[in-house]
């Protein structure tokens, strides 16, 4: 049998493959920071390339003016660089502070849920405590009849009903198929609403003779009415049923409130408002991490902060001496230092281009590890929703797993993955009977979400292969009320709990 999992274990599922994406995103970005600090070192180094080779200039050149271009330009680029990596810093540490923040809510979260647990088995504990002592209650066991007694009725009303409907399909096309028939039929003859003058009157007669209309016209005509006449039976008797249940409902949950359910209720709720409140600090909190996230990540490549603008200042430099032009200058002076000083700059472009070649095959990694945080951290928010959390939900593992893969991989996003999860979803039972006391109690004590439409397409299959097979099904077609057939009204017995299937529905 495949291995089930409950709806609060697998949202520690999720939280722990959450909690290893955002490893895998500080990994990515401490590897891509490194490749960035290299960068910027040999960056450092060519700044001091420059100035030494500045400092050759200011001594051999015609003119200082000439001469200290660069010189001047190196303190502006190492204050910028000095600032950035302090910026950098910063951010790192609002990074930190951010996940640890979010960490700290998340277990919060886990507390308020364990406490919204708490509550929900204290106000089942009453419901119980109440379903109990009504089962001793006359008046009460009297409109449970009552309420089982309109349901049947109402059962049998449309199974009469959908047979009519059959007999009116099957038994009366060999009446459609007569052009003869069909032809007084729609004209009206034997009824008040024919009009003709005698010679139609004459032929029309002669040809209900060659059909034998008048025994025909009788049972086409009980064929045509039975349905009608019954779907005016089915709809009385569905009044009755609805007011049989509102009653039972409204004693329900009189009872309730009487012994205090409405307070213990109430508790539920502030119990699950504030684990509301809390998703909703942790999805801000989600955001905030993001932001802090992607202008680091920014930084580090040097596309913002201050080494965006030391690496324009130095460009620009870049540009104003080309190496050849370099080469020619160093060559005109006597020492051989600017030489080698010229050579080593070349030697350090070489290396700056094949780190940035470096840094632009493994830019996208952050990018990357960053939306799958994102979207396992929307599919959670999306799970919660649902209440898929809640302890009366329960999946297979192996489906879970399947949907983290697909998440973490890329395949699907957080809507659909939980569309996939939903058909697996199974609701655990209650102790008590959720339509107890009314339709909000599945709402109160948290039931999860389910596929209604599934449910639908099912009831309806059912009540098409009990027609294909010539019998009929209770369940068949799509029946209102609850899904419960009584032939003969009681009270069911024994130690089951959930007995009552009361409470004006799901």
């Amino acid at each position: 049998m495949a291995r089930q999992i409950d709806g609060r274990s697998a949202l520690l599922r999720v939280d722990s493959v959450i909690g290893e994406a955002r490893t895998a995103l500080s990994s990515a970005i401490e590897a891509a920071e490194a490749l960035t600090n290299e960068l910027a070192d040999v960056r450092r180094r060519q700044a001091a390339a420059w100035k030494d080779l500045a400092d050759v200039q200011i001594v051999e050149a015609d003119t200082p003016e000439e001469a200290t271009m660069l010189a001047g330009l190196d303190g502006e680029v190492g204050d910028l660089v000095a600032s950035h990596e302090k910026y950098l810093e910063q951010l790192l540490l609002d990074l930190e502070v951010a996940a640890q923040h979010t960490a700290e809510l998340e277990a919060a979260r886990a507390e308020a849920a364990r406490t919204l647990d708490i509550a929900i088995e204290t106000y089942e504990a009453k419901v119980d405590e109440v379903e109990t002592a009504l089962e001793e209650d006359a008046a009460y066991r009297a409109m449970v009849s009552a309420a089982a007694e309109a349901e049947a009725v109402c059962e049998r009303a449309r199974a009469k009903l959908e047979l009519a409907r059959a007999d009116m399909q099957e038994k009366g096309e060999v009446f459609r198929t007569d052009p003869l028939f069909m032809y007084l039929w729609k004209r009206g003859y034997k009824t008040p609403d024919y009009k003709a003058g005698n010679l139609v009157r004459f032929l029309d007669g002669w040809v209900a003779r060659l059909c034998h209309y008048e025994k025909s016209y009788r049972n086409y005509e009980r064929l045509v009415e039975l349905p009608e006449w019954l779907e005016g039976h089915v709809a009385a008797m569905e009044t009755r049923e609805d007011e049989a249940e509102v009653a039972l409902a409204e004693a329900e949950a009189s009872a309730l409130k009487e012994a205090g359910g409405d307070t213990l209720s109430q508790a539920v709720e502030a119990e699950r408002a504030n684990l509301q409140a809390l998703d909703i600090k942790i999805a801000e909190a989600e955001a905030h991490h993001l932001e802090i996230s992607e202008r680091q990540h920014a930084a580090e490549r040097g596309e913002a902060g201050p080494a965006a603008e030391a690496r324009a200042r130095l460009a620009e430099a870049l540009m104003r001496q080309a190496f050849p032009d370099l080469r020619v200058l160093a060559a005109q002076t006597v020492t051989p230092e600017d030489d080698t000083l010229v050579d080593q700059l070349v030697t350090l472009r070489r290396d700056e281009m094949a780190m940035e070649l470096r840094l632009e095959q493994d830019k996208g990694l952050p990018a990357r590890r960053r939306s799958d945080l994102a979207r396992l951290e929307a599919f959670r928010r999306a799970f919660k929703a649902a209440r898929y959390d809640s302890g009366y939900a329960s999946f297979r593992a192996a489906t879970l797993d399947e949907v983290i893969a697909g998440l973490v991989s890329g395949r699907v996003e957080a809507q659909g993955a939980v569309r996939s999860l939903s058909r697996g979803m199974r609701r655990t039972s209650p102790r008590t009977d959720p339509r107890f006391g009314g339709s909000d109690r599945a709402r109160t004590i948290g039931m999860p979400d389910v596929a209604v439409g599934i449910g639908t397409e099912i009831l309806r299959e059912m009540g098409r292969s009990s027609r294909r097979s010539g019998g009929f099904s209770i369940g068949s077609g799509l029946p209102r009320g609850r899904q419960t057939s009584f032939p003969t009204p009681k009270l069911p017995t024994g130690g089951r709990r959930g007995k009552f299937k009361t409470g004006g529905g799901f």
